[in-house]
């Protein structure tokens, strides 16, 4: 799923408290690694993992970087949603 099209973009996204205070973090910071994120909510590494890709799967944060210590979370950059309905709205 590409963010900003489809269902994403028309449903309520809720998050628990741990993503919530990521997401200031992230916009403070500019990043978050899961090392952080661990530290950040005392999670373990799963929960760490999970939650990190709950936001990316949400289109919350993007990953840079394939895995491992170089691997680290940002804000997702907003996609542009073209209504088909209207063809005005269409760049060629």
């Amino acid at each position: 799923m590409v963010c900003g099209v489809g269902l994403i973009s028309t449903m309520e996204i809720i998050l628990n408290d741990r993503q919530i205070q990521a997401v200031m973090y992230v916009k403070t910071s500019g990043r978050i690694s899961t090392g952080e994120y661990q530290a950040m909510t005392k999670t373990s590494e799963s929960t760490a993992l999970r939650e990190l890709r709950q936001l990316t799967k949400l289109c919350v944060f993007e990953k840079v970087g394939a895995f491992g210590r170089a691997a680290h979370y940002v804000v997702a950059k907003a996609k542009p949603v073209i209504n088909p309905s209207n063809p005005s709205e269409i760049d060629d």
